[in-house]
């Protein structure tokens, strides 16, 4: 599929239909997962057609220090990354192309707290 100016306008149809399409497709391959609480395809851009998706985790336990907090957030992202790779041929046979995955920020929530971070993939 080629970039259409309608994937920028979220009110678009187009848009839409994407959208619920990728979320569809990546909340199978999540649900099951520890911790994942939903996600959200946020916009699309040029370049093919690039998706910017929050995948939403939510955890009981606190990290207490920053260095913690960095390592879990790096182990999140790299499971995350590894998620998605695993399951790479059920996105293709959706049409979804996951040749290239980048984490660009990284979010937990804590029962009880605000979100520490946040991150799409």
């Amino acid at each position: 599929m080629e970039w259409d100016s309608s994937f920028g306008d979220d009110k678009s149809f187009i848009f839409a239909m994407m959208k619920a399409e990728i979320e569809d497709a990546l909340g199978e391959i999540f649900a099951d997962r520890s911790g994942y609480n939903g996600l959200e395809v946020t916009s699309f851009s040029a370049g093919s057609i690039i998706a910017d998706v929050t995948v939403k985790y939510l955890f009981q336990d606190y990290r207490k220090n920053s260095f913690e907090q960095e390592t879990f957030l790096s182990q999140l992202e790299e499971q995350t990354k590894e998620i998605i790779k695993e399951n790479k041929d059920i996105l293709k046979e959706r049409r979804l192309d996951v040749s290239s995955v980048d984490i660009v920020r990284a979010e937990y929530e804590i029962l009880g707290k605000r979100p520490a971070n946040h991150f799409s993939s």
